[in-house]
């Protein structure tokens, strides 16, 4: 994810959201981690994630933790 791209960080924000399987939901603190820790290294990474929290809300928990990161 160093090239911040808008691509990578959206399907990043899909695998976190949607866990299903034991892999899935492992696939998904993984995915949460990344977006925390790129959300506070990269203004970039956190407009994405603000941005696909303003189109689809019923991600909020999740954007709402990457938000959080970024403050710290």
């Amino acid at each position: 994810m160093a090239t911040r791209e808008e691509r990578c960080v959206k399907r990043l924000i899909q695998v976190a959201t949607r866990p299903k399987t034991e892999l899935e939901e492992k696939n998904q603190e993984v995915a949460l981690w990344s977006l925390k820790s790129n959300a506070q290294q990269h203004n970039k990474v956190l407009a994405i994630c603000k941005a696909e929290l303003k189109r689809d809300p019923s991600s909020r928990k999740l954007l709402s933790v990457v938000e959080e990161a970024r403050r710290r």
